[in-house]
């Protein structure tokens, strides 16, 4: 049985997708360039920011970071939680099940959307891009959950919906639920669960069963 569900965050607890296209199509601008929007997305969705700037051409640097934080605080009125991701989020948390974040975003990134929502508090422990010096798809951002919480990797859970997230579990010997409601690749991930609607690790847990 599980003791933990640990979570992605973007494509997995919020989508961000029009976000994260304008606010990278505001810097390309600072730079004199242009995008499709639809071309953008494509080329970097489901990869973690320091990947996306490289697929874009986009230095990175300390300054193109604070743009792009400031950019996506501008355009958060766009990201929009799950069906369904906070409720099932606060079951678990009151059914005793300790819950983790782990996520490609800097720790400022979760005033977007986390911190406003009330969730933090919920969360045993919140892995963030400047904890550790290997990201996803590397296992050290779980396996820092997993020293920090006293876990064994079969005692955890992690929700994710990329193939970052996927090998980064596999990697570190933990079990992955794959969110089918925010993934772009159904047909090409695996995992120990393919959820269809956050309510289905409640059963997977046999929380209120």
């Amino acid at each position: 049985m599980y003791k933990a569900v640990v979570f992605d965050v973007d494509g997995t607890m919020v989508d961000t997708e029009d976000a994260v296209v304008e606010a990278k199509l505001k810097i390309l601008a600072g730079q004199g360039r242009t995008m499709d929007p639809a071309e953008m997305l494509r080329k970097i969705w489901g990869k973690p920011r320091y990947k996306s700037f490289e697929l874009l051409g986009i230095d990175d640097t300390p300054e193109n970071h604070a743009k792009m934080t400031r950019y996506m605080l501008e355009f958060s009125y766009l990201i929009k939680f799950y069906d369904g991701i906070q409720d099932t989020i606060r079951q678990l948390h009151a059914a005793g099940t300790k819950l983790g974040i782990v996520t490609s975003r800097i720790r400022e990134e979760l005033s977007y959307d986390i911190i406003p929502a009330g969730l933090i508090p919920l969360f045993e422990t919140t892995i963030c891009y400047e904890d550790t010096a290997e990201h996803k798809p590397h296992p050290e951002p779980l396996l820092l959950f997993l020293q920090r919480t006293g876990f064994s990797a079969n005692e955890v859970l992690f929700i994710g919906d990329t193939v970052y997230d996927m090998q980064c579990a596999d990697a570190a010997g933990v079990h992955f639920g794959l969110a089918l409601w925010g993934t772009t690749e159904p047909d090409k991930l695996t995992g120990e669960y393919r959820l269809n609607h956050p309510s289905e690790i409640l059963t997977a847990l046999q929380v209120g069963v």
